[in-house]
């Protein structure tokens, strides 16, 4: 079965796209860098179980798949590499404020060469790192993840065979989409980076990529999320749609799959699932959809009937 509109329906005549964010082996898999484990401490494995019984289970009334990577490389602002005191690096979780640049408890290591010409010197990079820093108040420090060509950046295998599945039953590829590779900000939402607005007032990426991906949405009556982490870059996703979209009739075509999503929660650390559920509990009081992978479609709510 096979058509030449990849947003045509042959689930009816709702349009349904599934958004899958960031589902790689290093937050899936136990032996991956920054595993979301979740308060069980194995969440993420059945949140990929979960979500791949979804998709055979939904394949004929999923019109398309796109699927985002957390693509990085190992000197970025967020990576232990990047900040230096002495010879020293801050470790995983480390959290950097403006305080601490500015007073040079943490500095930008002055082993870092900027090749690729977004900064003329090393101190226009180091004005930038302050601003940024600066922007957000703080920055943690997370494992090193996701690396482009490492294994960790793969999709988890269960979801990925799912996704092949649903190629060649509706002979359609997947959307792939890479975030994250800028060396000079974090991206946890998939349309927007944490900051994109340098020190001299110039944007950081012109024009932001995740423009295109809100207008291939727009395009259907029905978006489901599901992914990792829902603390973080799920979260920040829904934000981001939820600051374009606005009303509650556009809002109301975002179905949140629960029960494949956790919060991270580091072990002796922060366990991010009360801001999780909080952000969650806001979404759906502007309308977004929280259902459940099991029982499929058709006891959801209604998507609104028009799309304005």
């Amino acid at each position: 079965m096979s058509t030449d509109n990849p947003t045509a329906s042959q689930g009816g005549n709702t349009k349904t796209c599934l958004l899958i964010i960031d589902m790689q082996n290093d937050f899936c898999l136990p032996s991956g860098s920054l595993f979301v484990r979740g308060r069980t401490g194995d969440a993420a494995i059945g949140d990929a179980n979960r979500l791949a019984r979804f998709i055979r289970s939904n394949v004929m009334g999923i019109d398309m798949i796109a699927m985002t990577l957390d693509t990085h490389v190992p000197m970025q602002i967020f990576h232990p590499c990047f900040w230096a005191n002495g010879m020293k690096h801050p470790d995983p979780f480390t959290v950097i404020t403006a305080d601490d640049v500015r007073g040079g408890r943490w500095f930008v290591n002055r082993d870092y060469s900027d090749r690729s010409g977004t900064f003329k010197d090393r101190e226009e990079l180091e004005l930038y790192c302050l601003h940024y820093v600066s922007t957000l108040g703080k920055i943690e420090i997370w494992p090193y993840h996701c690396i482009a060509g490492s294994s960790g950046c793969s999709v988890v295998h269960a979801v990925w065979k799912a996704v092949f599945y649903h190629s060649m039953e509706r002979n359609r590829n997947p959307l792939i989409w890479e975030k994250g590779y800028v060396p000079y900000t974090e991206y946890y939402s998939v349309f927007e980076p944490e900051v994109n607005v340098r020190h001299d007032g110039r944007p950081l990426l012109d024009p932001e990529p995740g423009r295109y991906l809100y207008d291939i949405l727009d395009k259907f009556d029905r978006i489901i999320v599901a992914g990792e982490a829902n603390s973080h870059c799920v979260r920040r996703s829904i934000e981001s749609l939820v600051g374009q979209w606005k009303t509650p009739q556009k809002l109301g075509r975002i179905y949140v799959l629960e029960d494949c999503m956790s919060p991270v929660v580091v072990p002796g650390g922060t366990d991010f699932t009360g801001s999780a559920e909080e952000a969650f509990g806001k979404f759906a009081e502007a309308g977004v959809h929280l259902v459940k992978s099991t029982g499929g479609m058709a006891g959801w709510p209604e998507p609104p009937a028009t799309v304005p």
